[in-house]
């Protein structure tokens, strides 16, 4: 099975998997201590009562992470491949139990590529938006940061009104080819704006309750529960909703692994807010300083459903 959608109260599982050395962490140990590690196997761990699992949206330590009562582990890799898997049992352990007859301990854990899809869709996700909120505008530099940050601009719009900002027309392709046809999965976004919204909050002071891109998930979540109620397959999730495809994509804009973590040889730079910067020449010109009046407005009012449940 995937990991439970709540992300507690699942302490009854166990967790089958393979510890892997962090080659990065072998490399400074051996640049530190100017020795050679030698090569170990990766080692089988159990799992046993996990505690719980969060998704940490740092940069260097993105991912799906899983706590348990001993340690921290990074979900890197589902299993792919069908195993027979002996469940720890209690019973077996106590003095006295020689019974060694395990087949009733013994079970198939199925492949969970296709199962961990959408948890890795939903990661990719997030990290858009946390890259498109926590981006550094070129002037900033220039200017000696007084150009607003894009979590400045965004806060101030909904997130329909910073996705259509970010979708380029077909001249600004033809200009730039480099820039992403979109910022993020908006179809997905429609599907889970709660999850969103609950790991937005903690970005930045500036995403308060009632800034506007907040308040435009919880119209999306009300959205979503009304066409629930009507029976509409895309909020039912009986659509025929492509999770790898929107995986992909996602990891391709903010140039990640499946797993969350940065992929460094990959020197080039795709900025999520390119779209918002193709006119802006190297002075503060009229769309410079509309963003930075637009960034630095007071937000429209409006009523927020503050009992929109995370």
């Amino acid at each position: 099975m995937p990991l439970p959608k709540k992300e507690t109260g699942f302490n009854k599982l166990y967790l089958y998997g393979e510890l892997e050395f962090n080659p990065k962490r072998v490399q400074e140990l051996e640049e530190e201590e100017s020795v050679t590690v030698p090569k170990r196997r990766s080692i089988k761990v159990v799992v046993t009562k996990p505690k719980f699992w969060t998704i940490d949206m740092s940069d260097s330590l993105r991912g799906i992470w899983i706590k348990s009562n001993n340690a921290w582990y990074y979900l890197k890799q589902p299993c792919t491949i069908l195993i027979m898997a002996q469940k720890p049992s209690d019973n077996n352990n106590k003095r006295g139990n020689n019974n060694n007859n395990s087949s009733h301990n013994t079970t198939i854990v199925t492949s969970q590529a296709n199962l961990h899809v959408q948890f890795r869709a939903h990661l990719g996700l997030l990290s858009n938006l946390y890259d498109m909120l926590g981006e550094m505008h070129k002037e900033e530099v220039r200017t000696g940061g007084k150009f607003p940050s894009y979590v400045s601009l965004h806060k101030n719009l909904t997130p329909q009104e910073s996705y259509n900002k970010l979708c380029p027309t077909e001249d600004d392709m033809e200009r730039n080819p480099q820039l992403n046809s979109e910022p993020f999965d908006m179809a997905l976004l429609r599907k889970v704006p709660t999850f969103v919204r609950k790991h937005l909050k903690q970005f930045s002071k500036e995403l308060t309750s009632k800034c506007n891109f907040l308040v435009g998930l919880s119209d999306m979540n009300r959205e979503l529960v009304e066409a629930k109620k009507r029976g509409e397959a895309w909020a039912l999730d009986l659509d025929v909703f492509d999770y790898l495809k929107s995986a992909e994509q996602s990891e391709k804009r903010s140039r990640r692994y499946p797993w969350g973590e940065k992929i460094h040889k990959d020197k080039a730079t795709n900025y999520l807010n390119s779209c918002l910067e193709v006119d802006v020449p190297t002075g503060m010109d009229n769309t410079f300083n509309e963003l930075y009046i637009l960034a630095h407005s007071k937000p429209a009012k409006k009523n927020e459903d503050s009992t929109d449940s995370l």
